[in-house]
């Protein structure tokens, strides 16, 4: 299993790659530590068994919170681009990237995870 480094790492490298105009130290911070969310489920997996590398090393999670951003932008009042504006949307979208590419995929090709 990779480290958390390793995923952050990976996330760093999609989020420098995707931000382009936007990227700055806030916004790289945002990609950063979502990604390493899903390395979360290793302190879960202490309380509920099986939950590491299963409950949040999921494409669940990040179909809902893509969803949700997905159903948030397309309306009129959007929340996120009233409150962050344009930037706020495509760092959201980039940390979707991020934990998909450097929190989710590193751990399948090594050790495996429960991707439903």
């Amino acid at each position: 299993m990779p480290s958390t480094l390793v995923h952050v790492a990976v996330a760093g490298l999609v989020g420098t790659a995707l931000l382009g105009r936007h990227f700055d130290a806030r916004a790289i911070a945002v990609v950063l530590a979502v990604a390493a969310l899903p390395d979360l489920d290793a302190v879960l997996g202490l309380a509920i068994p099986g939950a590491h590398r299963a409950l949040l090393h999921s494409v669940v999670p990040v179909a809902l919170a893509a969803a949700a951003i997905r159903a948030d932008t397309r309306r009129e009042a959007s929340w996120l681009r009233d409150r962050y504006g344009d930037r706020g949307v495509e760092v959201a979208w980039v940390a979707v990237a991020g934990v998909v590419c450097g929190g989710i995929l590193p751990d399948m090709f090594t050790n495996g995870v429960n991707l439903l």
